[in-house]
């Protein structure tokens, strides 16, 4: 009953973002860090060979990422009608709106993040497959992704390619932000900063510390004024 009521509150949010890219076949301008790749700088790159995921003769359906609009695919799309392959750095779905409730200590991380086998339960069948990796390139000439993980390279084949790879946080030019804060966009992040938090509410506790130190380490700067920020 809990996951079903906590997978009916992120797609009722996710239906509120229709503007996430749901993209079949290969878009002219790529999302950032996914590039174009031409046949001669993959040649050490092997084709994905395995007994799993088996073929059915279904098209091969390639999903890149498990965000807000790849999970919204993976939880609508037939799987009866394609063979599923799901390529992502995470295997679960982030609700982002509360991850600055997991930093405070409101909401624990496990009840923000739907597992992406939870959405769609066709994943555990043999013919579909999900890889934690890092989609790197796509040549749409050989409908191949090229994808990397633990320092190995390997190419994954498709019939259909969804990209939905998301973006990146902006810094809006701030001097310092790249190199002296910690982002918010996933669980691990949520989690840092967290810690952040307790070990200097930690530190300025500790008797005898100057008042200036104290209050060195209790003041907090958020940079972005959107949801995130004036939640946080």
């Amino acid at each position: 009953m809990q996951l079903q009521m906590k997978k009916g509150a992120l797609f009722r949010a996710a239906s509120l973002f229709n503007h996430h890219q749901r993209i079949f076949g290969i878009p002219h301008n790529y999302p950032f860090g996914l590039a174009p790749y031409c046949k001669d700088t993959t040649a050490n790159a092997p084709l994905y060979e395995s007994k799993l995921p088996l073929s059915t003769g279904r098209p091969r359906l390639v999903c890149l990422g498990t965000g807000w609009g790849g999970a919204r695919l993976l939880h609508d799309i037939d799987p009866k009608l394609y063979d599923i392959t799901v390529i992502s750095m995470r295997n679960h779905m982030v609700f982002t709106p509360l991850l600055s409730s997991t930093c405070v200590g409101t909401l624990e991380p496990q009840a923000v993040a739907v597992h992406i086998t939870d959405i769609q339960p066709a994943l555990f069948k043999p013919q579909n497959h999900v890889l934690i990796s890092e989609a790197i390139a796509v040549c749409s000439k050989a409908r191949q992704v090229e994808a990397v993980s633990d320092g190995i390279h390997f190419k994954v084949p498709y019939d259909k390619l969804v990209i939905s790879t998301g973006s990146q946080g902006s810094t809006f030019g701030i001097p310092g932000v790249l190199e002296h804060t910690h982002f918010l966009r996933d669980l691990h992040q949520a989690e840092a900063i967290r810690s952040k938090l307790v070990d200097n509410i930690s530190k300025a506790g500790i008797p005898g510390r100057p008042t200036q130190e104290k209050q060195t380490l209790l003041d907090i700067v958020i940079v972005g004024g959107g949801p995130t920020g004036l939640l946080l």
